[in-house]
């Protein structure tokens, strides 16, 4: 039985090239990882050269909730 796979894990696998050029902001909080690797998203894009990461948008803790809440703004 094939499993259900994320708009994401297709992004980078498949569909890079439609981003490519393009600069990418991306919204993701600790628990964005990928099922196959646990490896978060952020580092799935910067690890992508055709993708431009030009900004992250997360939680007031951080994209990895590594932020005291309430006292950095990232």
């Amino acid at each position: 039985m094939q499993r259900i796979r994320l708009g994401v894990e297709r992004l980078l696998e498949e569909k890079a090239g439609l981003v490519k050029g393009q600069r990418v902001g991306l919204v993701c909080n600790p628990a964005s990882i990928l099922p196959d690797n646990f490896v978060h998203v952020a580092d799935a894009f910067e690890a992508k050269d055709e993708i431009d990461v030009t900004a992250y948008f997360g939680p007031q803790h951080g994209i990895r909730g590594d932020v005291q809440y309430n006292m950095i703004e990232t």
